[in-house]
């Protein structure tokens, strides 16, 4: 912006003004209307939180078990197309290749089909932990007269009573241990 403009926006804000007693005080809002929450924190701290991660890292094990065991059945499937091969004519050959090939691209698919589809529960557990937990996180907005929630992630500074995480996560954890929320199936 050229100077002169600068100048002449700065001229027509000066009278909007006023006076410097007419002046509003800053800031403008009470401290406590604006906090901040780490949700990160909350899903891997709190109890319920490790609970839903631990329901999920379950899915992730089973999944790289069943892709292990895929895995060393194909190998000794090779290792004894291998040892066909050497005794085999290649026109006899090159069909259980091409089988063993539309085999291993079958299971392939298969089981990245079923890693995609276990990447979209997670990020849909993630999203259903958070709404359902926003309850909780609006009962603590209330109690501390918060209402604007921040991403403490998204913020630079803060002063140290503006971060509600410990709070929350002290309320979930008393509600999961009363059973009063859950994980779901």
């Amino acid at each position: 912006m050229p100077v002169s403009r600068l100048i002449l926006v700065f001229l027509l804000w000066l009278p909007a003004q006023g006076t410097p007693a007419q002046s509003p005080q800053f800031p403008l809002y009470d401290d406590s209307a604006v906090a901040l929450l780490n949700r990160d924190v909350v899903l891997n701290e709190s109890a319920y939180g490790k609970a839903v991660s631990a329901r999920l890292a379950e899915q992730q094990a089973t999944l790289q078990e069943e892709n292990d065991r895929l895995l060393e059945i194909l190998e000794e499937e090779e290792r004894a197309l291998t040892e066909t091969r050497k005794t085999v004519e290649p026109e006899a050959f090159a069909p259980l290749a091409e089988a063993f090939d539309a085999k291993t691209n079958s299971i392939r698919a298969r089981q990245e089909a079923k890693a995609f589809a276990l990447a979209k529960a997670l990020e849909q557990a993630r999203l259903t932990f958070f709404r359902d937990i926003e309850p909780v996180i609006l009962e603590v907005m209330h109690e501390r007269g918060v209402s604007i929630l921040l991403n403490e992630q998204a913020v630079m500074a803060s002063l140290a009573g503006a971060d509600i995480t410990n709070d929350v996560m002290a309320r979930l954890d008393q509600l999961f241990a009363h059973g009063q929320i859950g994980v779901r199936p």
